[in-house]
């Protein structure tokens, strides 16, 4: 990856940003399966039974065939649910289709027909991110949601799904940023 130097975490976002927001919808869906597989077989998630996750955005990893196949094993999926202030609770909901869109675009579970979920009962965390680094530092989109809930998930795993693409050589942090246990790409998995 070339070296590059950046001023603050915007000029990190837009660059990453951009890269990413370049590729196909073939190279998309190609590097996003071989992350969920890599995903599939992660023990952490294997022994965890409640399971954090997202919905996908149109250029981040696409984690909805992992998020099937986990369910499909039997384990307990739930899903962030934000509001203003910064502010994310999690939800499982009742049914898989059971989302709407919501802020930035974002499906989120539809919270009259899902149930709250104590955060402290997480077991792993699947999370999106603009920008990560060898030392498994998260860039996310700067709104600080994961920030804030992360510290609430006392045993929970934090494995953030990215494309290798998106990987800095530092990525600009600031005391409240939180690192990941593990970042999984198309390539390898980082860990500490």
């Amino acid at each position: 990856m070339e070296e590059r130097k950046f001023l603050n975490k915007s000029e990190q976002r837009k660059f990453v940003l951009d890269r990413r927001r370049a590729m196909t919808g073939a190279e998309l869906s190609e590097k996003s399966g071989l992350i969920c597989a890599r995903m599939l077989e992660l023990p952490q998630l294997q022994k965890a039974g409640l399971i954090l996750s997202y919905m996908p955005t149109y250029d981040e990893a696409d984690v909805s065939g992992l998020n099937q196949r986990l369910r499909a094993m039997g384990k307990r999926l739930c899903y962030p649910v934000t509001a203003g202030g910064g502010i994310m609770s999690a939800y499982a909901p009742d049914s898989p289709d059971d989302f709407a869109e919501k802020r930035y675009g974002i499906p989120e579970p539809v919270v009259e027909r899902s149930r709250q979920i104590d955060p402290a009962h997480i077991d792993a965390i699947i999370l999106p991110c603009v920008a990560f680094d060898a030392k498994l530092r998260r860039l996310g989109h700067g709104a600080g949601y994961y920030d804030r809930f992360l510290p609430l998930c006392e045993k929970a795993e934090k494995i953030a799904a990215a494309f290798e693409l998106q990987r800095l050589d530092e990525v600009i942090c600031d005391s409240h940023d939180i690192a990941m246990d593990l970042v999984v790409t198309e390539e390898k998995i980082y860990k500490k």
